[in-house]
């Protein structure tokens, strides 16, 4: 299921995420690891800005390892709007670490 972390009381990376948490799941978007896949990248976010594209898997947010979409919101509640946060992305078994500044809430 596809989930937009977009969350009104902190910042937001600007993207929409999957959680791919089986095998199955995982063979349907055609992934190897379970975890939480970027699905889509807003225009104009920081998320773009810093270089995160769709179908990275996010590794940790700050120190807070991601496992599930849970994770993310919980990691994203001690930001604000303007902070920059390290995310740390698994892109093609590749650790990389992207510095993204949060923006605020967009759409419903």
């Amino acid at each position: 299921p596809e989930v937009s972390l977009m969350l009104p009381l902190c910042g937001a990376l600007g993207i929409t995420v999957i959680t791919v948490s089986d095998v199955q799941t995982a063979m349907q978007y055609g992934v190897s690891s379970l975890g939480v896949y970027v699905n889509s990248v807003d225009e104009g976010s920081g998320a773009e800005a810093a270089g995160m594209k769709a179908g990275d898997r996010i590794v940790s947010i700050g120190t807070q390892l991601v496992e599930s979409t849970d994770d993310v919101t919980n990691a994203l509640k001690s930001y604000n709007v303007g902070d920059v946060v390290e995310v740390q992305v698994d892109r093609g078994r590749e650790l990389i670490t992207l510095q993204v500044t949060l923006g605020e809430k967009t759409g419903a």
